[in-house]
């Protein structure tokens, strides 16, 4: 979403931009997940996300457009601090429709972007940057260069610049364990999401064949693992990690139905462990920024947010030579 949200903006003012994505698709963490013969698809990663900001707002009609989100009306509730649930404050919800990369998918159409370019370095000269990938391609020229990867993985490309490497050190991403899974029978909860912060291992749960445009019939519920607990799981089998978040939420339930099939994902970067980042980092001797939801307090309006900022501030260099709206 930032990498998208910056692009699409500068793009919009006349400046040629590029996006190089080691994945597939676009998306990061609002990636979906093809099951059932491709038949369903899963939100394995963000389960929704908030509009407070109106500049968001605009940017998801006017680039992603209105039929690719939608307010969430299901039941969710969180774990107050004596144990019991609570319904969550009364806010609307969305998440994208009928998968959350739809949003994603409609953003990257606006845009040039190469999919499957594994970055490994990046070199800066009088010329502007390049990004040497896997295979021996250069890309590049480019003037100015934006990175939007997890504070660890944008440290790895940075070497040859020290400051910018140690300045990353001060940030870090919690991971999380996610497991879809499709129960032998419905579970008949009285809630389609649920947030826990005091179970050991069990972060969130939810019903994501509830959600606007999904597959009706077959419920598939999305479990997230408590961050630290998924640090001390991250070199473990994965059926073994599998088979603890599920029986984790079977007790916390008390569920006696068996799971049918099941899908696993580990997020190594997911939740920033500084909850108030400074927006984005900036440094204009070599025109490098960097932006995402890690510097802006997670999620995925976060990383609009951050974006955002570092296009505030890019409004301000007059160095640059241009204005954005």
């Amino acid at each position: 979403m930032a990498g998208l949200a910056c692009a699409i903006r500068l793009n919009a003012v006349g400046i040629r931009v590029g996006i190089y994505e080691k994945s597939r698709g676009p998306g990061g963490r609002m990636a979906s997940k093809r099951v059932d013969g491709d038949a369903r698809t899963l939100d394995m990663g963000a389960q929704y996300f908030t509009i407070r900001n109106t500049r968001f707002r605009r940017f998801l009609e006017s680039y992603a457009g209105f039929d690719t989100f939608a307010a969430w009306s299901g039941r969710l509730l969180h774990e107050a601090d004596d144990g019991g649930l609570e319904a969550f404050t009364v806010q609307q919800r969305f998440v994208g429709a009928p998968r959350m990369s739809a949003i994603t998918r409609a953003l990257s159409r606006h845009i040039p972007v190469e999919y499957g370019v594994q970055a490994e370095r990046l070199e800066h000269d009088e010329d502007g940057w390049r990004i040497l990938a896997q295979g021996g391609h250069r890309i590049g020229p480019y003037d100015a260069l934006v990175l939007t990867p997890p504070p660890a993985q944008s440290n790895c490309l940075l070497h040859g610049f020290p400051e910018l490497q140690k300045e990353l050190e001060g940030y870090s991403m919690l991971p999380c364990m996610a497991v879809a899974a499709c129960f032998s029978e419905p579970l008949d909860l009285d809630f389609q999401g649920v947030q826990l912060v005091q179970h050991p291992v069990l972060r969130w749960a939810g019903l994501d064949s509830s959600k606007p445009g999904r597959e009706e019939g077959v419920e598939w519920w999305v479990l997230h693992a408590d961050p630290y607990w998924s640090l001390s799981q991250l070199d473990k089998p994965e059926d073994e990690v599998s088979d603890a978040l599920v029986e984790a939420f079977r007790e916390r339930f008390s569920l006696k139905a068996v799971v049918a099939e099941r899908h696993i994902h580990r997020w190594r970067y997911a939740i920033p462990e500084t909850e108030v980042g400074p927006g984005h980092l900036w440094y204009p001797k070599v025109n490098l920024g960097l932006c995402g939801d890690w510097l802006s307090g997670g999620r995925v309006e976060g990383a609009f947010d951050s974006a955002e900022s570092l296009l505030a501030h890019l409004r301000s260099d007059d160095r640059l030579g241009f204005s954005l709206p």
